[in-house]
């Protein structure tokens, strides 16, 4: 099978609508916290306070040149920051979602050099929680919160610190397929 080439990009004015288009999708909705519908002027306001906050990055994830869903990190300070992800395109190489979970912590402990990186996941959100159990987070005390749906939904917290990544990075990838670890070795961050 051959690997795909894996770049992650800043957020440019021609994917803000394709973007809406993933995030307003039935399947990542349900798992977020803000669920409500996002009208056109609403993300194009979320994309004219990107190239001001400090406090927060978005990355659109391309595979073999094609925009296929995002990495975000969220209340970047010195120390610490939280990440989210979605896949926004449905045929996609398989162990993609692999690759996000790498790239996340390499993004955030070697680019944004924060020492500390945090994680949310709706309780049933079986997927993204069997990942950060495999990559070795903490899991740290559950939370409740309310969607701006109005859902209140149990919340599975997780945490994992620079240290660690860098001591259990190899490790962790020497149990994935070779595959999913050669496309993980060359993703690209611009």
């Amino acid at each position: 099978m051959r690997v795909p080439e894996s770049k992650f990009s800043p957020v440019t004015v021609e994917l803000v609508e394709k973007i809406r288009m993933w995030r307003n999708s039935p399947r990542i909705r349900a798992n977020m916290f803000d669920d409500t519908e996002i009208q056109p002027q609403q993300q194009q306001r979320w994309f004219e306070t990107l190239a001001v906050s400090s406090d927060r990055q978005y990355k659109v994830f391309y595979q073999d040149s094609k925009p296929i869903g995002m990495l975000s990190f969220s209340e970047i300070k010195k120390e610490s920051c939280f990440w989210g992800c979605y896949i926004g395109e449905e045929a996609v190489w398989p162990g993609t979602g692999v690759l996000l979970a790498v790239a996340a912590l390499d993004y955030a402990f070697n680019t944004l050099d924060v020492q500390l990186l945090s994680a949310e996941v709706f309780e049933d959100n079986a997927s993204p929680i069997k990942m950060h159990k495999t990559f070795g987070y903490a899991e740290k005390p559950d939370r409740f919160a309310v969607t701006k749906g109005g859902k209140r939904v149990k919340v599975k917290c997780f945490e994992y610190m620079k240290q660690d990544w860098e001591k259990n990075r190899e490790k962790i990838l020497c149990k994935l397929p070779k595959q999913i670890r050669e496309a993980a070795d060359s993703i690209v961050f611009e």
